[in-house]
């Protein structure tokens, strides 16, 4: 019974932060969404839509996306030949380690450490695979005809190992992280409108991402796996100093961690039972 009235409280003070926020620019929609975006625009919730920015930004130049889309061309160069059972191999892997992590892993291990360790790692996983490319030009042997020489074969299939370990250390970092501390760090009187701009970005860069990746491996070449290395360098940096550990926190902690001063959250519970005496918040 006291969990029950918990959640109504905190259905209450939901719903009470929705009307202060509509409130100071009339009623309706209209009056809701110049609410939000006046609240966004506040010290403390600027640093958090930049935060998600980021996050989302940095998940799509992981090269994961890129991978997802264009496999066959970077298995290719690879010297892979089975390209579809390979490509079903790399998804397989990512599906079970992202089942595992999410699933298990989560709410033990937190948001940041694990995308630390994920971001340096892959980047270490793309670095190599790189290097065998540089250096074997597997994929220019097979166009010419010729067979790959014993070492050049085992190389690449270390190469096709570390993609499948790339696969396993990206599940638990920028995979699902981003959508996680996205829902996490702000309250939930603007929660609708930060979760569409958090899918807005999300989709919005793996468009552009993935529009560019022709042309960044026809310019780029080998060069392209350490393209997308640098970039995974630069996230280790960015979760190091910039990313929050948002595991177990409230949102008055959120207020905090971000600089925050709220206007009215800490009394939101209590205004929320006086407006719904005085009919101003339906009964739920």
């Amino acid at each position: 019974m006291i969990d029950i009235q918990e959640d109504l409280d905190l259905i209450r003070s939901r719903l009470a932060d929705e009307l202060k926020i509509a409130g100071r620019y009339g009623t309706g929609p209209w009056a809701m969404f110049k609410g939000v975006i006046a609240e966004l625009a506040r010290k403390g919730m600027r640093n958090r839509l930049l935060l998600i920015v980021c996050a989302f930004s940095l998940q799509n130049m992981s090269g994961a996306a890129a991978i997802n889309y264009y496999s066959p061309t970077l298995f290719a160069s690879l010297g892979i030949k089975d390209v579809a059972l390979y490509t079903g191999i790399y998804g397989l892997v990512k599906a079970v380690a992202s089942v595992i992590f999410y699933g298990l892993l989560i709410d033990l291990w937190g948001r940041r450490n694990p995308t630390i360790i994920s971001s340096f790692m892959c980047s270490v996983c793309l670095w190599i695979v790189g290097s065998y490319v540089k250096i074997g030009h597997p994929a220019s042997v097979i166009a010419a005809g010729k067979q790959l020489s014993p070492s050049t074969a085992a190389g690449g299939t270390a190469a096709t190992a570390m993609i499948m370990i790339y696969s396993v250390f990206w599940s638990f970092g920028l995979n699902g992280i981003p959508w996680i501390v996205s829902a996490e760090i702000f309250p939930g009187s603007v929660r609708n409108f930060t979760g569409t701009f958090a899918a807005l970005m999300q989709w919005l860069t793996q468009f552009i991402i993935t529009k560019a990746l022709p042309y960044i491996f026809n310019s780029f070449g080998y060069g392209t796996w350490y393209f997308f290395a640098t970039w995974m360098l630069i996230a280790t940096a960015w979760s190091f100093f910039f990313l929050p550990e948002t595991k177990g926190k409230t949102l008055e902690d959120m207020d905090n961690i971000f600089g925050y001063k709220s206007q009215w959250s800490t009394e939101s519970i209590e205004s929320a039972r006086e407006d719904e005496a005085s009919g101003n918040v339906d009964k739920v």
